[in-house]
């Protein structure tokens, strides 16, 4: 399996044959973010989600303190970037 993420913010696309990618949008905004898959008999797959970033962060101690789509990091949940491809596949 062959995966491309881009993520709409004008990057480099990412290419990997894991289906996680981390990525850090400099920015808040809305974003398309695409992932293509290419199965080992060159079989093509796309799928496209609008994500909005935000510049504000809520205040954090702990992972536990952020919800599912966020990790605590220097103190402030920010949205997890990282997602599995069957993950955003299935949606």
């Amino acid at each position: 399996m062959f995966y491309e993420f881009d993520f709409g913010d004008g990057s480099r696309s990412v290419r990997s044959f894991s289906p996680i990618a981390e990525h850090t949008f400099i920015e808040a905004g809305e974003f398309t973010v695409t992932l293509t898959v290419e199965d080992d008999l060159g079989n093509p797959g796309e799928v496209r989600h609008n994500v909005l970033i935000s510049d504000a962060y809520e205040p954090c101690q702990d992972p536990l303190d952020c919800d599912a789509d966020s990790t605590c990091v220097d103190k402030e949940c920010r949205i997890r970037t990282t997602r599995q491809a069957a993950e955003i596949g299935s949606r």
